[in-house]
């Protein structure tokens, strides 16, 4: 069967021009001509006469409801005075320590100071991802609070992260505060190889 383009079918849906034309022509004198390759164009005219076609249906069935024991509630905080939303900040670093590391980063810290965030960084597990330390930051950390910079790279001791911190810290500059760091490193990873 020859497909008929015709100018009306450029606005159905491709569905629906790729489907039979269901036509019925008024003319009781149409005759059927082999021969021919535009009978259909004679049985439609130039405009279409009729937009149904026969299709076949496609029937899609619906996923089965599934009871989900560990599946997330989405809960949509609307503001009403009625609820109250508590959130868990037993895991996250407060605006002090925050202000405290990047004074770390810049300048020596106090000993109070000192202690405090060192108390964070041993208090929290997740302290050395919520500072945003990279390896280009550590040598500033060694030259102004090596303690501090010694105790977050016990934490990253067990990331994958570690050989990227400690090539920064072999290519640093040879200081006090630098050797101190290296040393106190070696020594406490000799001390545990020793005990493994």
């Amino acid at each position: 069967m020859k497909r008929v383009d015709f100018d009306d079918t450029n606005e159905l849906p491709i569905n629906v021009i790729s489907s039979v034309i269901s036509c019925v022509t008024p003319s009781t004198n149409f005759h059927w001509l082999p021969a021919r390759t535009d009978n259909l164009s004679t049985i439609i005219g130039r405009t279409l006469c009729s937009k149904k076609t026969i299709t076949p249906e496609v029937l899609s069935l619906a996923p089965p409801l599934m009871d989900f024991e560990d599946e997330l509630i989405w809960f949509e905080n609307r503001g009403d005075s009625n609820e109250i939303v508590s959130y868990d900040n037993s895991n996250c670093i407060d605006a002090y320590s925050k202000h405290l590391l990047t004074l770390a980063f810049c300048q020596p810290l106090t000993p109070h100071e000192q202690k405090t965030l060192l108390e964070d960084v041993m208090k929290h597990t997740n302290f050395i991802y919520q500072i945003g330390l990279t390896p280009s930051k550590l040598p500033q950390l060694v030259e102004n609070n090596p303690l501090i910079s010694i105790e977050i790279l016990l934490r990253l001791m067990k990331t994958v992260e570690i050989t990227e911190y400690f090539n920064v810290l072999v290519q640093m500059d040879i200081t006090l505060h630098s050797m101190e760091v290296v040393n106190r490193i070696s020594s406490i990873v000799n001390n545990y190889l020793r005990t493994q």
